[in-house]
């Protein structure tokens, strides 16, 4: 089979649908088609459709199913396979949602365009239960301001209200549509739309529009060319087929139209998304109008793009960094300027070199490494943007849990999917991991893969980083060694480990927080989100005998911070509960955390001590939050996501029948301090309807 005459990196717009028939409206827009791809990754399952449109090198593709996931998974290997995508869109069909001054009717398009309070496409699925019931949470991006700014110009175009007569003209229509009449409008007689009270075959409802059966009588239209709207589109996991659940997403969120994908695609690229309306998501849904609707959504799309400027093929386009570090930014940081400026020295971002740097953070868990290694991530990546001078490069961060083989392999794995498209979609077997790691440490030793930082988080099993396991390969092996322009930040409670990890780099002991940085952080987290307790001269004048009791150590400071606050506590009533705990629990309590040998005793009897404290006050207000959270102590906390831990967790809350423990806990936990979600991950914002999820403070 012959290919394409142009390489992969000389086609800059994407085209996805989800349906044959969105497909097939697609290859009707382009002036010219192409051969397929000059290069096509074995482990690539999209298949691609190249062409020209309007000197547009156009590359176009249809997801093997509907949802979000399929669409997710589609555009990272489409980005791997086409490097140079400038526009994104996806084209196809949806279901409208008219009501109030929007006259919206079968065939018209719907482009999604930012309001004041949404990005253009909003996930009315994903939220939280509180009090008052479900609250969406979560921000998608926006389109890429170009393509807002074409819809904007063609907006005023002629074309934009003639889509129909435009698409007459098409080569392929007038044969394809005389074959098939789904090609055409359908007749404004067909375009029915029902009250939300109708049953179908009566109305409940007294409206004067209405007639007995629940039909909407609305005014014909001047001709058959359909309208373009523009505004906000709802995405979700489920299909809308009921008029009631449509009237009232419009009524909470101001949608013009529901679809199915959106959202999947908007975690990862800047998509402007185009729908024509082939229904009104009600259960009078049909398939009728599909073809026509997809004809319009493609039509509007081919013209939109003779208003976006044309890039000379060949001219390199500046690739997106990649950043994977799973938890937002923690506002709340305090002090640790030394270690910060000690690390970025360490690691010599900018300092030409032979081989990777490597810098150590070791010391006591629970004394802020991860902290310390999120906000340098922040900074650095915010270096690099551009945002000051001393950084004037590209550079990538990769965040790898490696508490345990798994989860090492696993964060590994994924600087496939960012950077390395030959491996990604690679299924990780036993016998396959190993070579996919391998290929990963080949590509990160590579001048391709630019600069780089790599953060190893937890490296505290000295068990995996050796070759004692007959079962697996020492991970020591997979660390990239031979380029320059990579450096990498472990953090480790194991000094030994810290030592033989940054062999020939730094390592850096991480010690207890000042007198006056544990203050700082303590009154902050005390008076966060409101005044929980109120900080008297009293309080102010303890907050230092506090922070000493608990040895200056950040997550001790948090822990009892997050327990005065949720009770409202003074800081002395504080330190009196403090004193009462039981020495024999504490014993206890304290055993995991040793550390080589080094005496970290009354640092451990302090972290120790809040946890109690927290533990002692869940079980005397709520005695099925405790048989809940013994149940979670099963569960595998070092999954590849904190989501994940909780969705296993509520999965099995579930299991109990009880609903309302599932929706307690989370709530709970985080009231006391065992959850944070002000370091939620960047992707996991809320507890959905399908699960939740938490982070902890290191």
């Amino acid at each position: 089979m012959n290919s394409s005459s142009f390489s992969n990196d000389e086609y800059t717009i994407a085209w996805i649908c989800a349906l044959p028939e969105e497909l097939e409206a697609a290859l009707f827009m382009l002036d010219e088609r192409h051969e397929p791809p000059q290069t096509h990754d074995e482990y690539d399952e999209n298949i691609y459709e190249l062409g020209t449109i309007w000197r547009h090198k156009v590359v176009i593709t249809c997801l093997p199913r509907g949802g979000l996931s399929p669409a997710t998974r589609c555009v990272e290997r489409f980005s791997r396979a086409f490097r140079k995508i400038r526009c994104w869109f996806m084209v196809g069909i949806g279901g409208g949602v008219p009501g109030g001054k929007v006259d919206i009717r079968l065939g018209d398009v719907v482009v999604s365009v930012p309001s004041d309070d949404s990005s253009g496409i909003i996930q009315f699925d994903k939220g939280k239960y509180g009090r008052d019931g479900f609250t969406r949470t979560g921000v998608l991006d926006s389109p890429r301001e170009l393509l807002l700014n074409a819809v904007n110009h063609f907006g005023r175009c002629p074309q934009v209200k003639a889509l129909l007569d435009i698409a007459k003209m098409l080569p392929a229509l007038p044969k394809k549509a005389s074959e098939q009449k789904g090609w055409l409008h359908q007749g404004m007689d067909n375009d029915v739309l029902y009250c939300c009270y109708s049953t179908g075959s009566r109305c409940t409802c007294d409206s004067e529009n209405c007639d007995d059966k629940g039909r909407i009588a609305r005014a014909p239209r001047e001709n058959y060319n359909p309208k373009v709207f523009r505004g906000i589109i709802g995405s979700s996991n489920a299909v809308i087929k009921d008029a009631w659940t449509r009237e009232q997403l419009r009524e909470k969120h101001n949608i013009l139209c529901v679809e199915t994908e959106a959202a999947g695609l908007m975690e990862s690229q800047k998509f402007l998304i185009v729908r024509g309306i082939a229904d009104y998501a009600d259960w009078h849904k049909n398939d009728d109008w599909q073809q026509y609707a997809a004809l319009m959504a493609a039509t509007y799309t081919r013209e939109l793009l003779r208003v976006v400027p044309v890039v000379r093929s060949g001219v390199p386009l500046p690739r997106e960094r990649i950043f994977t570090v799973p938890f937002g930014r923690n506002l709340g940081f305090v002090g640790r300027a030394k270690y910060i400026a000690d690390v970025e020295s360490g690691l010599a971002l900018a300092t030409p070199r032979d081989f990777c740097a490597k810098v150590a953070l070791v010391g006591l868990g629970g004394i802020g490494k991860t902290h310390i290694a999120i906000e340098i991530a922040y900074r650095i990546s915010n270096l690099a943007k551009g945002d000051h001078v001393s950084l004037p490069f590209h550079l990538d961060i990769f965040w790898i849990n490696a508490s345990t083989y798994d989860s090492f392999c696993l964060a590994y794995c994924k600087i496939a999917d960012k950077g390395l498209k030959r491996i990604a979609d690679r299924q990780l077997q036993q016998d396959t991991v190993e070579k996919a790691l391998e290929a990963i440490t080949e590509y990160l030793e590579a001048p391709e893969s630019g600069k780089w930082l790599l953060i190893v988080d937890g490296a505290d099993n000295p068990n995996i980083w050796s070759a004692k396991n007959a079962d697996t390969n020492s991970l020591f092996s997979y660390l990239p060694r031979r380029n320059g322009s990579g450096s990498i930040l472990f953090t480790t409670r194991n000094r030994k480990n810290a030592v033989d990890l940054a062999a020939n780099g730094k390592v850096l002991e991480v010690e207890a927080m000042s007198q006056e940085e544990a203050v700082e952080l303590f009154i902050s987290r005390v008076t966060k989100h409101g005044p929980c307790a109120e900080l008297s001269v009293e309080n102010l004048e303890l907050a230092p005998k506090a922070v000493e009791t608990l040895c200056f150590l950040p997550l001790a400071i948090c822990q009892a911070a997050a327990y005065i606050r949720s009770r409202a506590y003074s800081v002395k009533s504080y330190m009196l509960e403090y004193d009462d705990t039981e020495e024999d629990i504490l014993v206890v309590l304290s055993e995991d955390f040793d550390d080589d040998g080094r005496s970290y005793a009354k640092g451990r009897n302090a972290i120790a001590t809040t946890w109690f404290i927290t533990f002692e006050f869940i079980k005397r207000h709520s005695p099925s939050a405790i048989r809940l959270l013994l149940q979670m102590a099963c569960l595998d906390p070092s999954s590849s996501s904190p989501q994940a831990y909780w969705e296993d967790f509520l999965m099995f809350a579930s299991s109990l029948n009880n609903n309302q423990l599932s929706k307690k806990v989370p709530t709970t936990t985080m009231t006391i301090g065992l959850a944070d979600y002000d370091r939620r991950p960047q992707r996991a914002r809320s507890i959905t309807t399908s699960g939740g999820e938490a982070d902890y403070d290191e």
